[in-house]
């Protein structure tokens, strides 16, 4: 047994009595979660009522139950009490915690200072949404609840880690999960606007993380031209002024100048190097010569969902804010210099001031648009898609699977494709229900299918005839979809 808590201990917390001498493994608010002498901790929140999966809890090992309810043992102010009862239970001091906040960039640039670190032999936990990464907690939220982040950091000092990276949410932040800890370090990336469905302005998200920074970290990290720098305490805020340059970009690689010196990078295109500069900078104020930090970038590969190659020229990539949108199609359509595919939709219940953006940037960027369902939660796929689309000539093909595969079918005409929103999500949210899907496995999945059927027609002609496409969409020839070029499935 790891903790020396009992459940009489944990109950004393809350001021309440008890004689349970029995061994506590873990704190769960999670029922599926929870494990052998583990305590399962049941509160009604917004969108969750943890009472209803009591019985649960109990099958997978839980020995109590503290409810906000008459359901367990009673605490009516749980939900209050949880940042409080994980700060009690789990060791979280003395072991070096580094954030990352900003609006783009956040997963990458995490992943980065993890991957360096531990190539340097500084053995360092990244906590992360991405699955299979060595050296890494997962967890399904950017920024976990206090309770994960507390059993995440207590497991980091169990295995001698040295430090933690995590990312720091706008969301998590204001939803105080990250109230009990204080950060050695913060790395800041571009601060634009996410969210706005819950922080109401662009003003209160932005400040959301400028306060969390300045009040919570001991050292800033911010790129000299960051607009936001200024926002800053000076006395704490470091400016990394190199720059990278001289870049030229592949479809595998990335070569360029930082600091006097030639370094390659497996990342691609140019709104990663915003990032990196970011990254390098930091190292090179850790005390690190460009020597080592270039070998250990050298074996970074790409995150994955992240300008992911999965294919040549197919792409899979997470964003799903408009400017990191918008950014990925120009950039896409300028450095890989053919004609440009994009499958695309957007989050249900969430910001839809974004959607008829969305509209204007593929109508600028893109040749070929498909529109198709990302997460529509409880809105219909079809009115998300439609407010995306406008008067624009889009493709709306509602099925992902569908969208992808008549993507892939283009592909082989010499076409650049990119899918983009989901990046390495393993799931589709519909009406409560999270259903298998992974836009990279769909991917292979559907070039293997084409490249026997369709390698002819992709050398004999420069694109599928559109006989071809009408098929493969189910498009009757005199309906009102083909004549807007506009599919629905």
């Amino acid at each position: 047994m790891d903790n020396a808590w009992r459940v009489k201990d944990v109950l004393s917390w809350l001021n309440i009595n008890s004689e349970d001498d029995r061994y506590v493994s873990d704190l769960f608010i999670n029922a599926e979660k929870c494990i052998k002498n583990s305590i399962f901790l049941a509160y009604k929140g917004k969108d969750y009522d943890g009472n209803n999966y009591i019985e649960l809890a109990k099958r997978n090992g839980a020995i109590a139950i503290i409810s906000d309810s008459n359901k367990g043992i009673c605490c009516c102010d749980l939900k209050n009490k949880i940042n409080y009862l994980a700060n009690k239970f789990y060791d979280t001091k003395n072991i070096k915690l580094i954030g990352v906040t900003g609006t783009e960039g956040k997963s990458t640039t995490s992943y980065l200072v993890s991957r360096l670190y531990n190539n340097l032999n500084i053995k360092t936990l990244l906590i992360t949404t991405t699955k299979d990464i060595k050296n890494s907690y997962y967890s399904p939220l950017t920024t976990p609840d206090s309770l994960t982040l507390s059993q995440a950091i207590s497991y980091a000092k169990k295995n001698e880690y040295r430090q933690v990276v995590f990312e720091c949410s706008s969301i998590g932040i204001a939803g105080k999960r990250l109230d009990n800890f204080h950060l050695d370090e913060i790395l800041i990336t571009r601060i634009d606007e996410d969210h706005l469905d819950y922080h109401k302005t662009r003003k209160n998200y932005q400040m959301t993380k400028i306060n969390f920074a300045k009040n919570k970290a001991e050292k800033i990290y911010i790129l000299n031209g960051n607009k936001k720098k200024n926002k800053f305490p000076k006395s704490k805020t470091i400016c990394i002024k190199e720059k990278i340059k001289k870049c030229r970009y592949y479809f595998n690689k990335t070569v360029f100048i930082f600091d006097g010196e030639k370094y390659q990078t497996h990342l691609l295109l140019p709104f990663n190097m915003e990032n990196l500069n970011l990254v390098l900078g930091y190292f090179k104020r850790q005390g690190f010569q460009n020597k080592a930090i270039k070998e250990s970038l050298f074996y970074v590969l790409p995150l994955s969902g992240r300008m992911e190659k999965v294919s040549d020229n197919v792409f899979v990539d997470y964003a799903h804010t408009y400017e990191s949108v918008k950014k990925v199609l120009k950039q896409c359509k300028k450095y890989f210099n053919k004609p440009l595919i994009v499958v695309i939709g957007a989050g249900g219940n969430r910001d839809k001031g974004k959607r008829k953006k969305y509209g204007k940037a593929l109508k600028k960027y893109a040749d070929i648009v498909i529109l198709t369902e990302d997460n529509p939660r409880n809105e219909k796929t079809l009115d998300i898609l439609n407010e995306i689309k406008g008067k624009n000539k889009f493709f709306i093909i509602s099925s992902r699977y569908k969208a992808i595969d008549f993507a892939v079918n283009l592909y082989f005409a010499e076409k650049t494709v990119l899918i983009l929103g989901k990046g390495d999500e393993r799931t589709i949210e519909k009406n409560g229900i999270k259903y298998p899907f992974h836009d990279k496995m769909v991917v292979k999945e559907c070039l293997l299918k084409y490249k026997s059927s369709f390698s002819r027609i992709a050398c004999a002609t420069q694109s599928p005839p559109m006989s071809i496409i009408i098929f493969l969409l189910g498009v009757n020839s005199t309906s009102k979809e083909k004549k807007d070029r506009t599919a629905d499935s």
